[in-house]
């Protein structure tokens, strides 16, 4: 009886993302990021090819021994062509996350803004919507990561995806007013690193948020303890009040 009861209360085992996943995320690119996912859709004459690094990392991860330069360029295409003719894992693989719980998204959203991780970004929600909603072990969702990034036009793209799932408005007002386990917002993640332009973007989505969470720090409150006189200027006439 004791076994089943632990057996039905056990958390199930977090999967560990994949290194070439993770090192294509970290980098911003797309070309490594759309080999890696549409593997097994184009197996005879991939569409892209990926850089030279990531090749470099699947032959690392892929050999069981050290390999001299001279056969390198026959071990990556042998490393390739087994690599492709390899199942698709896509789900698998964007299941994976970081140590800290992070999705593969978490990890774009923090490295960077420019086009190839925005492109990348793309890549990754046209296979797992439901990612851009995904929280960490901090309750942090990729918009969070973005914010506390400084990342302006990352943070606008996010916003602009949770638009595109909805006709609604109200999924982006939900995806704005997402709380951490701290109960802070991607606009108090702004309001941290002093980022006005990410706290004008965030208030022109929703002009509540400056009072957000109810029972905790507003982000207005937090402009003020920390001094920040512009960012509190905004959020005050921002927010209508």
């Amino acid at each position: 009886m004791a076994s089943s009861i632990h057996e039905s209360t056990a958390e199930p085992l977090l999967v560990i993302m994949n290194p070439l996943l993770l090192s294509s995320a970290c980098s911003g690119s797309w070309q490594d990021l759309e080999f890696l996912l549409n593997r097994g859709i184009d197996q005879v004459q991939p569409s892209i090819m990926p850089s030279q690094a990531f090749l470099d990392l699947l032959m690392a991860y892929g050999s069981d021994s050290c390999i001299n330069k001279s056969a390198s360029t026959q071990r990556v295409s042998d490393d390739i062509e087994a690599f492709l003719n390899l199942p698709s894992t896509v789900p698998s693989l964007l299941d994976g996350v970081t140590t800290e719980g992070g999705t593969v998204l978490h990890v774009v959203a923090t490295y960077g803004d420019s086009d190839g991780f925005l492109r990348s970004v793309d890549t990754i929600h046209s296979k797992a919507k439901h990612l851009l909603f995904a929280q960490n072990n901090n309750g942090d969702t990729p918009l969070h990561c973005a914010a506390r990034a400084g990342m302006f036009r990352m943070v606008s793209h996010l916003i602009s995806l949770a638009r595109d799932e909805s006709t609604s408005v109200n999924r982006v007002k939900e995806f704005v007013e997402m709380e951490n386990k701290l109960k802070e917002t991607a606009l108090h993640q702004a309001v941290h690193i002093g980022d006005n332009d990410i706290v004008k973007l965030l208030m022109e989505e929703n002009s509540e948020l400056a009072s957000i969470p109810k029972d905790g720090t507003s982000p207005l409150y937090l402009a003020i303890l920390l001094e920040e006189d512009i960012i509190a200027e905004t959020l005050y006439s921002a927010s209508n009040m």
